[in-house]
């Protein structure tokens, strides 16, 4: 097809007359930068394979949103903004390379590209926005690239084929629900640099099976492992502070918790429905509880431990 070229903007809805029977596009070399303007490809449904040349510096937001056969794009190295939604539901995309030219990625960029099983990340991004890759359900294994601080509120959310991830050390903040829904997530290693866990990050991961939280973490936010079925370990450090309501609620698999003498609060149902929780060690003393937060455990079936418990609500009260 051709391509029109209106000023520094690309746009190709002004010459495809019937844009769902354009198959492949091949963005012509220029001399000036341009940028894929808003929407330029959207619902381009037949559209398979596109090209991207040098002379592209920016993809503007929902370029190839809907372009739901799309299976190959070509991105050349000088783009620098991969803008919101920009790929969102094409739900044919297998794989996508985004060079290190780009420095920013948006907002849902990838969402719902549901056949996604291969990404590779540009090295010069430094967080992975909102929602960029919620419900890509084939997406196995993602490496984050060094450089990153942030993985934004569902980043990864109900990616229920993702098993593995690999996080880099420049890591500060995990944002609320990054991982909610990942069902296969069997395991993550958290590193030292993380200071923030969101609400919700890892809640519905039931193949998770240990996590240990890094020293820089001090609360454990209000349901992150929320329905962790196979948690069976948890590693909790000394200068944790509060444990969040909710926080392990339905983790049928874990069996003994240590509270480090750090923590000063557990709030409401932190453990409920851990059923198999047999053991709990206080190493803490000086602490308090929200309302039923063992209940449903082993734990809790013995009279002198209900009474405990008693004891620290009454604290709160």
């Amino acid at each position: 097809m051709i391509i029109y070229i209106d000023g520094e903007r690309i746009n190709p809805r002004t010459t495809a007359k019937d844009v769902s029977a354009v198959v492949s596009v091949e963005i012509p070399e220029l001399k000036a930068n341009k940028i894929i303007s808003y929407g330029a490809f959207h619902q381009f449904v037949s559209l398979r394979s596109v090209f991207i040349p040098d002379m592209v510096t920016e993809i503007a937001r929902g370029g190839f949103i809907g372009c739901k056969s799309l299976r190959y794009v070509d991105i050349g190295d000088k783009v620098e903004l991969i803008d919101n939604y920009a790929f969102a539901n094409c739900i044919a995309l297998e794989s996508i390379n985004i060079p290190d030219s780009v420095k920013r990625i948006g907002n849902e960029i990838f969402r719902n590209c549901i056949s996604l099983e291969e990404v590779k990340l540009s090295q010069s991004i430094n967080e992975i926005s909102k929602k960029a890759f919620e419900g890509c359900k084939s997406l196995k294994h993602i490496e984050i690239p060094e450089g990153v601080t942030k993985i934004c509120a569902n980043a990864f959310s109900m990616c229920t084929s993702l098993e593995t991830i690999t996080l880099p050390q420049s890591l500060i903040a995990i944002d609320k629900q990054a991982f909610y829904g990942c069902s296969s997530l069997k395991s993550v290693i958290l590193p030292k640099s993380l200071i923030h866990i969101g609400a919700d990050v890892f809640m519905g991961c039931k193949e998770l099976k240990n996590i240990s939280i890094p020293i820089g973490v001090e609360i454990i936010k209000s349901s992150t492992f929320w329905g962790c079925k196979s948690l069976s370990s948890i590693a909790l450090h000394d200068k944790i502070k509060t444990i969040g309501k909710r926080a392990f609620y339905n983790c049928l698999s874990l069996e003994s918790i240590v509270i480090p003498k750090s923590v000063l609060h557990i709030s409401d149902e932190a453990f409920f429905c851990c059923k198999n929780l047999s053991n709990v060690d206080f190493i803490s003393k000086d602490l308090c509880i929200g309302s039923r937060v063992f209940y449903s455990t082993n734990w809790y079936t013995d009279v002198k431990n209900q009474l405990f418990c008693r004891e620290l609500l009454a604290k709160q009260n």
